[in-house]
């Protein structure tokens, strides 16, 4: 999840308490895992691989064919910072390798392989992971708030 200001934010709390730290880093995950749990549920469905493939970590998507990625928290320099506080919640593994091509569609094409020659009419785009990002985008920003002014309040209280 892209949102404005987490790179200012990323800085800051470097710059505070490990409680503080581990509540961003808890939102952060949250934020993601509600993004693959609504586009799990957007998702068309026919062997049900694709909707298995939609997943929410805490750092990088797993090493696989994740076609479909989105990372929340700091950009700058992730792979540089190891205290970078993000979460990526990613569609498309090596099974389900085609999530890019449901999200956005194809164009019509010449088809190659066993069908060569032939032509494709291409698929019309069934976009399910960049709407929950929308769906959920206010409301884990609001949480993330939420809990570093909860977290800064606590440890400020002792």
């Amino acid at each position: 999840m892209a949102l404005k200001g987490t790179d200012k934010l990323t800085r800051k709390m470097l710059r505070m308490s490990p409680e503080v730290r581990a509540q961003a880093q808890a939102d952060v995950l949250k934020g993601a895992q509600d993004v693959a749990e609504t586009a799990r549920q957007l998702v068309p469905s026919r062997t049900g691989r694709l909707k298995r493939s939609i997943g929410a970590v805490a750092g990088d998507a797993p090493a696989t064919r994740a076609t479909q990625a989105l990372r929340g928290g700091g950009r700058k320099g992730l792979k540089t910072d190891p205290d970078a506080i993000y979460a990526t919640a990613y569609a498309g593994d090596d099974d389900a390798y085609y999530a890019g091509w449901v999200e956005n569609g194809t164009a019509p094409h010449k088809q190659g392989g066993k069908f060569k020659g032939t032509h494709h009419p291409g698929t019309a785009a069934q976009p399910f992971f960049f709407p929950a990002f929308r769906v959920n985008k206010k409301r884990a920003k609001s949480r993330i708030t939420r809990g570093i002014k909860k977290a800064i309040k606590k440890a400020a209280q002792g």
